[in-house]
């Protein structure tokens, strides 16, 4: 993907600039049914996907991840069901 693109979209998301290649570089390494809900996402639409269980709404809405971090978190649980499972149910502090 556009590495441009990408840093516009991130910085309207709110990352801030030290955050920027190792999100770009976790973008460009997503999994592909994960990549094409990123997509929609920047493309201004709400993704429908699921993986293991959780939704990309449920993150937002449940779990109250912003939109980028959902999205990571569901690559994270397409490559490592059980480690992400248990962090992102893990209660905050």
């Amino acid at each position: 993907m556009d590495t441009e693109l990408l840093i516009t979209f991130l910085t309207n998301e709110g990352y801030p600039s030290y955050l920027l290649d190792r999100t770009i570089s976790k973008i460009n390494s997503l999994s592909p049914n994960v990549a094409i809900a990123f997509d929609r996402l920047i493309e201004g639409e709400v993704p429908e996907i699921e993986v293991e269980g959780f939704s990309y709404k449920v993150l937002i809405n449940d779990y109250r991840m912003k939109p980028v971090g959902a999205i990571l978190a569901l690559d994270w649980l397409s490559k490592e069901p059980d480690v992400a499972r248990e962090a992102i149910v893990a209660p905050r502090k």
